[in-house]
């Protein structure tokens, strides 16, 4: 993992290839090995320009604040990436532990539930009418962001899926960085093109 601060410099220092061009996939799920030249060459006319934090460190915004400006941005089609926690609660569908959110529709955990780790998605979308259940204590929210992961294609619905907004309320998602100004610009790079 790497901070998400670090990240976004790294976007305006290297720049990223699409990622049809470096993938992640299951099958070769080798996460440290250099890029080839090919790689840095194309990525440098990816570079980002500009970003910012929507809820810096010790800036203490209120979340629903938060949630507003990631949802105005994402209505202007720039993502956010973000980071949030994963609970055990969301492993389990009827009694039987399952890969991590398997079907892409991350629920908010169940009372009581412990952070077993953190991970960080990209938001692209949003819907205020999507409601997500988390089956093993009946716990239902309703308005999620659509995510999209760095688990491949073979997670949620092509790599894509959602997480309620209830998980930015309560503080289980954040760390949330927007680009502004980049060399490409372009809404299709994340291979959606979906108005919210």
């Amino acid at each position: 993992g790497a901070w998400l601060r670090t990240t976004m410099a790294a976007l305006t220092y290297c720049g990223v290839a699409p990622e049809k061009y470096w993938p992640y996939t299951d099958a070769k799920p080798d996460f440290d090995e250099e890029p080839t030249s090919f790689i840095y060459a194309l990525a440098d006319n990816y570079e980002a320009l500009k970003y910012f934090c929507h809820d810096p460190l010790g800036e203490n915004k209120l979340p629903g604040l938060v949630l507003f400006t990631v949802k105005l941005y994402l209505a202007r089609k720039i993502p956010s990436m973000f980071g949030f926690y994963g609970f055990e609660s969301g492993h389990y569908e009827d009694g039987v532990f399952l890969s991590p959110y398997h079907t892409g529709e991350i629920p908010y955990p169940c009372d009581g539930d412990k952070a077993l780790w953190g991970h960080a998605v990209v938001a692209v979308g949003y819907d205020d009418k999507k409601k997500i259940k988390n089956k093993r204590c009946n716990k239902e929210t309703t308005g999620a962001f659509l995510i999209r992961n760095s688990w491949g294609n073979s997670w949620g619905e092509q790599g894509y899926g959602w997480l309620p907004y209830e998980f930015v309320i309560k503080g289980l998602a954040l760390d949330f960085w927007s680009l502004l100004g980049m060399e490409w610009v372009e809404s299709g790079n994340f291979g959606l093109n979906i108005d919210v």
